[in-house]
């Protein structure tokens, strides 16, 4: 299935003809769906759950995109 254009359009952010980051989205050993946060430099940043769907995944992803940029940090003492 080639899905070049949908990864194109929602998972390429683009800066200066360079990608600052991507999310991938793969179906795990258990035929579940997941996805993790590549930065730039390749590594993971960040994996999620499993999803039963694909569509589950990619609304995981969406949910982070939209919540992420006015997260604040909170540090925690244990």
């Amino acid at each position: 299935m080639c899905l070049d254009w949908f990864y194109n359009l929602i998972f390429k952010r683009r800066r200066k003809n360079k990608m600052i980051a991507k999310f991938e989205v793969f179906k795990d050993k258990s035929k579940q769906w997941r996805f993790r946060l590549r930065a730039r430099n390749g590594k993971i940043i960040c994996a999620s759950e499993s999803y039963i769907s694909r569509r589950n995944a990619v609304l995981g992803i969406k949910s982070i995109q939209d919540c992420a940029s006015d997260a604040v940090i909170l540090y925690i003492q244990n």
